[in-house]
């Protein structure tokens, strides 16, 4: 058993659905566009014969997947007086160790004549020895302006080889040649099927409750370039239940493809609590465990206070979010704390990440689900919180909203003049002269009885980003609790200022 099924087995997951918006890239060892304009690190190419190598260009253009730069080498650009040329482009050593079924696919136009040759080859000894996998001759491949998308499956060659080394080779044969370009070229491994989403049982709207018999929904994408089936599919469902389901997708998922599987069994979800659904698919010949994975919570319709969630062994059913939903640089996340001194024995919690450049690229957030508060006279909000979120109080800030609309609509909860909430003179918690930084676990409160007798409420955390610096945009949240207040016995940090509107 490999590392990453002895983590299934244990219910530990790698990849959820925490750590991007978009699928997750697949397998892939080498993924070569030449967008930077020049050979890449780790590629080489050597003349053999004659003095002329390849080159990195854009112009003629090549229309290939990615567009732009690509390598060629140009034997009519040389002129009929030039031979012989003979040259080889190669890639860097691919380490393709508990790999079974590896793929080599490239975009190219050749045009030849007899007795010029193209080839691609293949060492698994660290180059001593090359195996010619396709050949090249007078049949013309492809156009500038429609690329021959070609697949080769190299599996016999590289599987399980710790140094794989490819290389395209072009001879002119002493003729007078024409050229070979060469753009996208992946390696990869096959099959590549994971869990990107969970469908059902949905998020919980105004009014709605979870049942007795909820059916578990999830969605399947193929990530390679092969047609899959028979997917053997697991969901481990937690906190509030326990639950194994077990199914398999036995159609074909053609490649880039979304697909639906419901579980034969239901699960109960009646109680008011939070549960986690850890699904994966099982398939055993699966190249890259590492994406099989999705980690999602889902929580009953709060009706019974104090709520209490420190987020220590799921995320209790909250759930990230962006206003842009394209970009994944800006994200919320759940697990442990990686900067500002660390989860300092809180364990798991919500932490913010951003790895853009400068500007208003999204605001990400993350959603609570649905309270009922039509009991409570006087619900008050506590946390703790840290954050480095720099000086620009007006540009980076995070903030708590609510909405009493299933989240149409969001209102901001409270202002900077209460000294249990925002630090003076912000749109919310950040960075000025006189508090920059709180590399410890804050505790922050605020009353709600503004929301007192609602019967749907959500809250959200929610960041706005312009000036972006990796020690300078971070916050983390934990410990929510919502009790009717005011009742120093819920907890230590009550403060009789603020339980009132």
């Amino acid at each position: 058993m490999n590392q990453c099924s002895m983590l299934k087995a244990a219910g530990v997951f790698i990849c959820s659905f925490l750590t991007c918006f978009l699928p997750s890239k697949a397998d892939i060892l080498i993924n070569e566009d030449f967008s930077s304009g020049s050979m890449p690190t780790g590629w080489t190419t050597t003349a053999v014969q004659g003095s002329a190598t390849w080159q990195v260009r854009n112009i003629p253009a090549l229309s290939s997947i990615s567009g732009g730069y690509y390598a060629v080498f140009d034997d009519e650009e040389l002129g009929a007086g030039v031979i012989p040329n003979e040259s080889v482009l190669e890639t860097p050593s691919l380490n393709c160790t508990n790999r079974s079924n590896i793929k080599l696919r490239y975009q190219h136009h050749w045009l030849g004549v007899e007795n010029t040759f193209g080839t691609v080859e293949v060492s698994n000894d660290g180059g001593i020895i090359w195996n010619t996998v396709m050949t090249y001759e007078k049949l013309t491949r492809g156009s500038l302006a429609a690329p021959q998308d070609t697949t080769l499956d190299i599996t016999i060659l590289a599987a399980n080889q710790p140094d794989v080394r490819i290389r395209f080779r072009y001879n002119d044969g002493s003729q007078a040649g024409k050229y070979w370009y060469l753009d996208d070229i992946r390696v990869f491994a096959e099959p590549d099927v994971g869990i990107i989403g969970l469908i059902a049982p949905p998020l919980l709207g105004c009014g709605q409750l979870y049942g007795t018999t909820e059916p578990v929904t999830v969605q399947i994408y193929n990530f390679g370039t092969d047609s899959v089936n028979n997917i053997p599919l697991v969901c481990n469902v937690s906190d509030g239940i326990t639950a194994a389901l077990t199914g398999t997708y036995t159609s074909y998922i053609q490649p880039g493809d979304t697909v639906t599987y419901t579980f034969s069994t239901t699960v109960d979800l009646s109680a008011d609590t939070s549960y986690q659904f850890s699904a994966y698919t099982n398939l055993g010949t699966d190249q890259y465990l590492y994406n099989d994975t999705l980690i999602e919570g889902r929580h009953q319709t709060r009706v019974n206070y104090p709520y209490v969630e420190a987020f220590e062994t799921s995320n209790g059913g909250w759930l990230p979010g962006s206003t842009d939903t394209t970009n994944s640089a800006r994200k919320f996340v759940w697990g442990g704390l990686p900067y500002l001194n660390g989860a300092e024995g809180n364990g798991s919690s919500w932490y913010l990440v951003v790895n853009d450049a400068f500007g208003y690229n999204g605001d990400p957030f993350v959603e609570s689900p649905v309270f009922d508060f039509s009991a409570l006279t006087n619900p008050v909000i506590y946390m703790d919180i840290k954050y480095a979120l720099g000086f620009y109080s007006a540009y980076n800030y995070v903030r708590v909203e609510y909405s009493t609309n299933g989240g149409t609509s969001w209102t901001k909860l409270g202002d900077d003049t209460d000294p249990n909430w925002y630090n003076p003179g912000n749109n919310g918690w950040s960075g000025n002269v006189y508090d920059t930084t709180r590399a410890d676990w804050h505790k922050v409160q605020k009353s709600l009885c503004n929301l007192a007798g609602q019967s749907c409420v959500k809250i959200r955390m929610y960041a706005h980003i312009y000036y972006v610096d990796t020690t300078r945009t971070q916050f983390a949240f934990d410990n929510i609790t919502i009790a009717e207040g005011p009742d120093v016995g819920i907890i230590a940090y009550v403060d009789p200022v603020d339980v009132g509107c």
